[in-house]
């Protein structure tokens, strides 16, 4: 348990470019009580808690516990075991493994040997040697996440010598404690640092093979020594600490050891590229405090309250990232990061004052312009001095040459002169050789010539208003002003030519105009321009610029530009832009000015006064962020670590197009089906862009849209069209069958009913004709006229001739000739007249029927059914009816349905009324035999309408 008792020794924003961050559960950790740190290959940060494992990006913590299949939720140690695979010593649940976000629990075969209290887990090869106070387990692994368990611990000898003891006993303390670290695969085992055991000690450092199951000394020249702490120093160096010194040692001797300046045991050491880390158990508290000695300065730290608002914290881990961050796990204060600062600020001057300009041509000191006063900053004594201005100061004039006095520019009033005592130096560094200087004065360049001391001058119109100018290529003089850019001939002073910035606005402004190997860089408007001989380039945020609102520029000494604009400063380096924005070090939102000194500090003004940075050495991008690119179906998940806490631009690039920005997906689901390539970059204000690998991904046409499935179904449809072309090829060779059949059927029917319609006829019909012919001449005879029996002679001969009407119609009915309607509507007629001829009826017939419809065929057996039905309502009528009129009608509807109606003019009825009923409801039922319809109405007359539909 390491107690963190922080202050520090002398103010960081002076001697260190070192800072703080600390994490706590208001910022996402599950728990502020934290054990180890690790970092995977991917760059994220996996945090022990005792509330779950987290997995940090820089932004977001993601938390694993007991939810994911894990008994406890204490995560102790975390270590790569394989790519993409942690292991995890989980308090009270042994290990546990975690890949792509899964976690495993691994299978014991041994369980006897399980164990379940374990501190620490480090990977050797497949296995694994898990630790807990000084009770080694080592995890050989079978196949998958099978594992059989061992366990040793060391004894020693009286003079240190350790021995390893494969009998260990539940309880025992009769062992020593040793700590164990794998490096290069190697597990090393030396004393270690434990207030619990230091009466027995372990000398020396010792390899383990767990092949062989032997310990060996390492290296013998370090076998008297009580090592609390080893590891990698370099390549081919190593590092121990004893007690309070740091031993540099090869495979063969110690190379130096350096005694640290602090009061207690050096028990962890780590070595980062900006400083040296370690942590000390005092002495004389007993307390462990970390100590940073920073390699920039030369400055011993200890840390301090920058850590924590109680006094003490107690801290469990220190461990370095990749990124060269410090973090620091605290027991019940969450996690700390060191890192170092992205820049160094050497000044902060009028942090309460808006400054909107700077002149640095004094040597000894710096002047600043805010609206009502002008401050002097000496740069020797840190001093800072005001003078209140008589108006509104707008910027200083600096184109005046070897005078005393400072030139005002104000927004209301005339310019004013503030004399200081001392001669003050106001003139651009021309760099050229044939020129003495350029006064500018009233509209007017005055140029001194070396040669001959010969004076020219060069006057601009009256009505151009000018910002400053510059000499380009020795022998042009470049005005920037209102209108544009004028260039002149430096040595004739003749009007040359006008640059035109902005095509779309040959009027646009250019405020300022800096010379510099690449070109000239412009301010038009409010943007950024870069004029090179051929083309001018417009710089704005798609580039990169955190703001496209430009306020000043400058190129330092370095040829590097410097920006200020409404969000900051920003600086242009090998093609990129990296962006300072506001923070602690640099309160102000936006800057007005900036300003390079004649001791290569650069001056910044701003919102909130001014800053100056140490600019001797050249601007080094930090790290940039890592990706981390997942591919699920066509659709591509990023994600980013970057530890800066600045904001992170992310872009995609598809094919050969520009780069476009992206939030945390791109779909691919609904693009054109085909092959493309995906590249991922990202990067924060302050790195270079960092770039994926390039993926190659295919995208499918959908299954229904495939040519494949639109071939297939073709084919399906061919097969069904030829399967139903043969079906319907049999259907038909089965219908001209069946019609064959059917009209030899037909003709057989045709030729029975002929046969029964000659043979009723010849045979039933001669004899009835025969019966009533002799009936006749019977009842002709007086002798029979006067007998009894002339009444029963009647009757058969009634009787005779009714049967022989009706096998009559019979006959017509079988006969073929009787499904035609034109013969139907013969026979029914014939019968009407027939039927009327002798009453007091007139009866009349009437067709209405098409001449191509009037031969049509009616279906079987309508002929017989049609004829009884209006024998009988003709005769009922005759009977009935009262009626001295009757008609029957006939016709043939649109759709083939044929309307049979007999009405006439007698005195109706009603069916409940009828005494008889039984010969109208006989009619409906005949219709109805043959699927048609009989309506029979009886009001004024009576009218019976058959109405059936003929299939022709």
């Amino acid at each position: 348990m390491l107690l963190l008792r922080i202050f520090i020794l002398i103010p960081l924003f002076v001697s260190s470019q070192i800072k703080f961050r600390h994490y706590t559960v208001e910022d996402g950790l599950p728990h502020d009580f934290t054990y180890q740190v690790h970092e995977d290959n991917h760059g994220y940060v996996w945090i022990g808690t005792d509330n779950g494992l987290v997995k940090f990006n820089g932004k977001n913590f993601t938390v694993f516990n007991h939810n994911h299949i894990v008994d406890s939720d204490f995560f102790i140690d975390i270590n790569t075991y394989k790519k993409d695979t942690l292991v995890l010593a989980v308090w009270k649940s042994g290990l546990h493994f975690i890949t792509r976000d899964s976690i495993i629990k691994p299978i014991i075969i041994n369980k006897a040997f399980r164990s379940k209290k374990t501190q620490t887990a480090q990977p050797v090869d497949n296995d694994i040697i898990a630790s807990n106070n000084g009770i080694h387990s080592v995890y050989k692994r079978g196949s998958n996440f099978e594992f059989h368990i061992s366990q040793f611990v060391f004894k020693t000898s009286k003079n240190g010598i350790p021995k390893i003891n494969y009998n260990v006993k539940s309880g025992s303390n009769s062992y020593n404690y040793s700590t164990l670290k794998v490096i290069n695969n190697t597990p090393y085992f030396y004393r270690g640092f434990n207030k619990q055991a230091d009466k027995k000690l372990f000398y020396g450092l010792y390899q383990y093979n767990l092949k062989s199951k032997e310990l060996k000394l390492s290296h013998p020249f370090l076998k008297n020594r009580q090592i609390n702490d080893f590891g990698k120093y370099s390549e081919t160096e190593y590092y121990f600490t004893e007690n309070n010194t740091l031993s540099i040692f090869n495979d063969n001797r110690i190379i130096k050891t350096k005694k640290i300046p602090v009061n207690g045991i050096i028990h962890r050491y780590l070595k980062t590229d900006y400083c040296d880390v370690f942590v000390v158990n005092d002495y004389d508290s007993l307390n462990d405090y970390i100590y940073l000695y920073d390699k920039n300065s030369a400055v011993w730290i200890k840390l301090s309250d920058n850590f924590s608002a109680s006094n003490s914290i107690l801290i469990s881990d220190v461990y370095k990232d990749s990124q060269q961050n410090i973090w620091v796990t605290s027991k019940a204060d969450g996690i700390y990061k060191i890192s170092k600062e992205d820049n160094f600020y050497t000044n902060k001057i009028l942090p309460k004052n808006h400054v909107f300009d700077i002149n640095t041509n004094d040597s000894e000191h710096i002047f600043f312009l805010t609206l009502k006063s002008l401050a002097s900053f000496n740069k020797k004594k840190k001093e800072t001095k005001n003078i209140l201005l008589p108006g509104d100061a707008s910027e200083f004039n600096d184109n005046l040459k070897n005078t005393n006095k400072i030139n005002i520019k104000y927004k209301r009033k005339n310019n004013t002169k503030i004399k200081f005592n001392g001669f003050l130096f106001f003139s651009d560094n021309l760099n050229v050789n044939k020129i003495n200087g350029i006064i500018f004065k009233n509209k007017t360049f005055f140029i001194d010539y070396k040669i001959n001391s010969k004076r020219n001058y060069i006057t601009v119109d009256k009505n151009v208003i000018i910002y400053n100018f510059i000499i380009h290529l020795d022998n042009e003089l470049w005005v920037s002003t209102n209108n544009g850019i004028l260039v002149y001939n430096l040595y004739n002073g003749k009007y040359k030519k006008k640059i035109i910035i902005d095509s779309n606005n040959p009027l646009l402004p250019v405020y300022k105009i800096v010379n510099s190997p690449k070109g000239v860089w412009a301010i038009a408007g409010s943007s950024l321009y870069l004029i090179k001989q051929k083309s001018t380039i417009k710089f704005g945020e798609k580039d990169g610029l955190s703001s496209a609102k430009i306020n000043d520029i400058i190129l330092d000494h370095k040829n590097t530009l410097w920006i200020s604009h409404q969000r900051g400063y920003s600086i242009y380096q090998n093609k990129m832009f990296y962006n300072f924005s506001k923070e602690p070090n640099f309160p102000s939102s936006f800057t007005s000015k900036v300003k390079e000194d004649n001791e290569k500090n650069i001056w910044i003004a701003g919102n909130k006064g001014v800053v100056s940075i140490n600019n001797s050495r050249a601007f080094k991008p930090i790290h940039p962020p890592k990706i981390i690119v997942s591919k699920k179906n066509n659709n591509f998940l990023i994600d980013v670590v970057d530890f800066s806490e600045k904001n992170v631009t992310k872009q995609y690039k598809i094919n050969k197009s520009t780069w476009k920005n992206i939030k945390t997906n791109i779909d691919l689901s609904k693009f054109e089906p085909k092959k493309y390539t995906l590249q991922f970059r990202a990067r924060n204000p302050l790195s270079n862009w960092s770039y994926s690998k390039i993926f190659t991904h295919k995208i499918t046409q959908i299954w229904y849209k495939t040519i494949w499935f639109y071939a297939l179904c073709l084919l399906c449809c061919l097969v069904l069209f030829f399967l139903r072309l043969k079906k319907i090829n049999d259907k038909n060779k089965f219908l001209r069958n069946t019609i064959i059949e059917s009209k030899n059927l037909q003709q057989e029917i045709t030729n029975v009913r002929k046969n029964i319609a000659q043979d009723f006829h010849d045979e039933l019909g001669n004899k009835l004709a025969g019966i009533s012919i002799l009936s006749d001449l019977i009842a002709k005879d007086k002798e029979i006229q006067n007998s009894k029996s002339i009444q029963k002679i009647n009757q058969i001969q009634k009787e005779s001739k009714d049967l022989y009407s009706n096998i009559k119609d019979f006959i017509w009915s079988v006969e073929v000739k009787s499904n035609e309607l034109k013969e139907l509507i013969v026979h029914l007629t014939d019968f009407g007249n027939n039927l009327f001829q002798f009453s007091e009826i007139s009866f009349i017939s009437k067709v209405n029927i098409d001449k191509n419809k009037i031969d049509y065929k009616l279906p079987n057996y309508w002929n017989r059914q049609i004829t009884l039905i209006f024998k009988e309502a003709m005769t009922n009528t005759l009977k009935h009816s009262n009626a001295n009129f009757t008609s029957l009608y006939f016709s043939i509807t649109e759709n083939n349905t044929l309307k049979i109606e007999l009405k006439d003019n007698g005195i109706g009825y009603t069916i409940e009324n009828l005494k008889h009923k039984y010969g109208i409801l006989s009619i409906k039922k005949r219709a109805e035999k043959i699927k048609s319809t009989l309506i029979i109405e009886s009001k004024k007359g009576t009218t019976i309408t058959f109405i059936g539909k003929i299939k022709h």
